[in-house]
């Protein structure tokens, strides 16, 4: 009983190294339409890179969840527990990506509330150890949660290093109870804007910079 319009674009352009997406949803029926949207972007986990958020990583803005499968046991439970304990605690621990000492296996999931630049955008970056840097924009106003997904199983190896989006990841009874259910009016229309890649270190180094400066 839905009728909307969803269209996406991919823009790429001459000597860029990241690309400009966006998604327009519109609504056709002739009363408002309820929704929700996430966007899944992921990336390598690659051991020695650095995160690094235009968001404060402490415990008012870093929700952890901690959401064990319930058919896991033993030592590999209580080591998943007590990982996403840690982080919980100090989110700042899960920055430095380090397989050796992590524990994302079958995933953890993170709601990050970012800050943005004086344009409007969010950014994050996993800096790799050559200097540059796998690299997510977008505009909280638009999308309010970043939402982090990590998985690292010897069979999965997978950062959404940030998944930009309307709510958290929990559904739409979660959603509607926690007020991160939107309203498109009727006939009306929403405009999604993204921009991901990858960034040079001069471009990388440069990203930092203004990151640290939105912090401050």
């Amino acid at each position: 009983g839905t009728q909307y319009a969803a269209e996406p674009e991919v823009r790429l352009y001459e000597e860029e190294t990241v690309a400009r997406v966006s998604m327009t949803l519109t609504n056709l029926r002739s009363r408002p339409m309820e929704y929700m949207y996430l966007c899944h972007i992921n990336f390598r986990p690659v051991d020695g890179s650095r995160i690094v958020d235009s968001a404060y990583a402490d415990t008012e803005h870093v929700k952890v969840f901690h959401d064990v499968p319930p058919d896991m046991s033993g030592p590999q439970r209580d080591a998943l527990d007590a990982w996403m304990e840690r982080v919980a605690q100090d989110p700042k621990r899960h920055q430095l990506i380090d397989s050796a000492t992590q524990i994302y296996d079958p995933e953890i999931v993170l709601a990050i509330l970012f800050e943005a630049d004086a344009d409007g955008w969010a950014h994050s970056m996993e800096r790799l150890a050559g200097g540059g840097a796998f690299y997510t924009a977008f505009r909280p106003e638009q999308l309010p949660v970043g939402v982090r997904w990590i998985s690292r199983t010897g069979d999965e190896d997978a950062l959404g290093l940030v998944l930009p989006a309307t709510g958290y990841h929990k559904g739409y009874a979660y959603a509607k109870e926690h007020g991160q259910v939107r309203s498109i009016p009727v006939h009306g229309s929403v405009r999604i804007d993204m921009i991901t890649g990858y960034l040079g270190k001069a471009e990388a180094d440069a990203m930092e910079e203004r990151i640290q400066a939105i912090l401050r």
